[in-house]
């Protein structure tokens, strides 16, 4: 009868066992550590391309701001001459055309309205969370809320020149040419509730709305430099 010999497996020692293993622990933790590099790129590439959607759109605002708060002064000027016009005759026609001329700029449809499409893209895509530091999500957010606080202030005081706008209805003439067609006297309340209104739109123009703008140009403009400085962007 023919006798099968196996063939002798050579037994490995604790030493050769303790090698493979940490072999393949490497290995495993090399793959680990290289898809955890690979992610750490695609993130930080993620939030340099929001963070320069962000400085441009900074950029638009601090234009934007530069143009309203012009806008706003010229505004300020032309209602605190109109206001004047409060104890004028405006049976007189020469005080009415010069006061229907100054209600008639006085009146201003710019106002300041942020571009967030920056923050809200990083908010809506989740990628928010890839902004590790403090001090520029600090910033984003101390932004925003500033800015959101200029335009409910501007969304009052449109509401404020529209109530003056129905209000002037009651006796101004839209044709300057006609100063005599209306009772001013029977008009007296409409009058001074148009001048009310003007009142605290040009103590909010003053004392908040122009004042707020200038602030949050100064922060717009400190913003972008923390931007390009935190993401070395100032030289690309």
């Amino acid at each position: 009868m023919e006798v099968h010999h196996h063939p002798h497996v050579e037994k490995k020692n604790f030493k050769e066992y303790l090698l493979e293993g940490l072999m393949i622990f490497l290995a495993v933790s090399m793959g680990f550590i290289a898809e955890n590099i690979r992610e750490n790129i695609v993130e930080h590439e993620i939030e340099k391309r929001n963070v320069e959607l962000i400085i441009d759109n900074l950029k638009e605002d601090t234009a934007s701001l530069r143009k309203i708060i012009l806008n706003k002064t010229k505004a300020l000027i032309i209602i605190d001459s109109l206001i004047l016009f409060r104890d004028k005759n405006l049976k007189d026609s020469n005080n009415y055309r010069a006061f229907f001329n100054l209600y008639d700029r006085s009146g201003t449809t710019n106002w300041f309205r942020s571009n967030k499409s920056g923050l809200e893209q990083m908010k809506s895509s989740g990628s928010l969370r890839f902004v590790s530091k403090k001090k520029v999500l600090d910033s984003l957010y101390r932004y925003e809320k500033a800015s959101n606080s200029i335009e409910a202030n501007g969304d009052r005081d449109n509401t404020i020149l529209e109530k003056a706008e129905e209000v002037a209805g009651h006796f101004m003439v839209y044709d300057y040419r006609q100063p005599h067609s209306f009772n001013l006297e029977q008009q007296a309340d409409a009058i001074n509730r148009f001048y009310n209104h003007y009142f605290f739109v040009y103590g909010n123009y003053r004392a908040f709305y122009i004042p707020q703008m200038q602030r949050q140009l100064d922060r717009a403009k400190r913003l972008i430099t923390l931007l390009n400085e935190e993401y070395h962007l100032e030289n690309e």
